[in-house]
């Protein structure tokens, strides 16, 4: 199988070598024909730490944008820019995969109903947030993993078939590549086994920055596309906190709700005044 990745920066100096040095170690590297790294609106050591990466290795080319433009449209510059694979991966430059991840998401595209693979996503361990941010997103993620696990959400890393597509603008990535896919008549799969590490908002202000921009995010989706992301139906929220509460603890599901409620109001009412205020997010959101 023939792939290109995409992945996304913008002031991720921090994160952005051992992001590709996690791409590099993969078990199907092979099959890796390409990596573009799009510099968007970088202010820090990001840009030269990518022109680095991409000297010591042929297969890695730089996009950059002096002006950012926001997530979503250098990944419906990606879509449209790249013809010829068979398989297309979009990641966030802050993320660090195990070694096996991109094989067994790969492996789910050889059923040719499936057309996006999500991943499931485990803090870092040597995060540097903070017990408390480290605690509370393992709940969180946790909760995504329980709700994936009947119906597949995307975030942080996908795999999907290169096809012509039209994402549209917006602030959610990867869910907008997920309804492309499906109004073309093709599934989502979750695969639990595939594991990817990412590096929690760090602190308690960011993190609800954080989800309010996805709420938002989530919530325009549904109005305009009638496309419901399955962490924004109520129902399979409730189930999650009910079930990740009795093995983490119900601490963690109050601490949760503190944050999810404002952010979901606050979110609500971002989409009904100008959603598109979220499509360039702050560094640390």
């Amino acid at each position: 199988m023939k792939i290109i990745v995409g992945v996304f920066a913008c002031n991720e100096e921090e994160h952005l070598s051992r992001c590709i040095d996690s791409f590099s170690t993969q078990t199907i590297y092979d099959d890796i024909a390409k990596i573009v790294i799009y510099a968007d609106g970088c202010t820090d050591g990001t840009v030269s730490i990518a022109h680095r990466l991409a000297s010591a290795n042929p297969r890695i080319t730089v996009i950059e944008h002096p002006v950012r433009q926001g997530k979503v449209s250098r990944v419906r510059e990606f879509i449209t820019s790249h013809h010829g694979y068979d398989a297309m991966v979009v990641a966030s430059a802050d993320i660090v995969l195990d070694n096996t991840c991109l094989e067994k998401m790969v492996e789910n595209l050889q059923d040719p109903r499936c057309g996006i693979v999500g991943v499931r996503v485990l803090p870092a361990d040597d995060d540097p947030s903070g017990r408390s941010m480290l605690r509370r997103a393992r709940f969180q993620w946790d909760l995504h993993h329980r709700i994936s696990m009947k119906r597949p959400k995307f975030g942080e890393l996908i795999v999907f078939r290169n096809i012509d597509m039209d994402i549209g603008r917006g602030s959610v990535d990867e869910e907008q590549v997920a309804h492309a896919l499906r109004s073309l008549g093709y599934t989502g799969k979750y695969e639990e086994e595939a594991i990817v590490h990412n590096f929690p908002a760090a602190s308690p202000r960011a993190l609800f920055e954080q989800r309010r921009r996805i709420w938002c995010g989530h919530l325009e989706l549904k109005k305009r596309t009638g496309y419901q992301v399955p962490t924004i139906a109520w129902a399979e929220i409730v189930k999650a906190l009910w079930s990740a509460g009795s093995e983490h603890g119900f601490r963690d599901v109050f601490a949760a709700i503190a944050v999810e409620i404002p952010a979901m109001m606050c979110g609500y009412f971002d989409c009904l005044t100008g959603p598109e205020k979220h499509y360039k997010w702050k560094k640390g959101e």
